[in-house]
């Protein structure tokens, strides 16, 4: 059999990325799927370099996504909403 070849692509762009996450997303099976369309997704190039500060990380290339929000696991109906759950993803 013989080895495919490697053609050399262009980086996927930042509405590459979106899709493949909206459809890693809705190939989820429920209960998980529903979970995740709830999040708002956000596709950047970097890290701002307020997060990178935060992070204390000094390179922006090892930062390639963050969940930002509260794990469902400490969710309470009694908590106060301090916005949205939002899943970051850097080029």
């Amino acid at each position: 059999m013989e080895t495919p070849t490697v053609k050399h692509r262009l980086p996927p762009s930042l509405a590459d990325i979106e899709e493949i996450a909206a459809a890693t997303i809705a190939a989820l099976p429920e209960p998980f799927r529903a979970q995740a369309q709830a999040l708002i997704l956000r596709v950047e190039e970097f890290a701002p370099d307020a997060l990178l500060s935060e992070l204390s990380m000094d390179n922006a290339f090892d930062l390639t996504g963050l969940y930002d929000g509260t794990p469902l696991t400490q969710k309470s109906t009694a908590d106060q909403p301090h916005g949205p759950d939002m899943v970051w993803l850097f080029r």
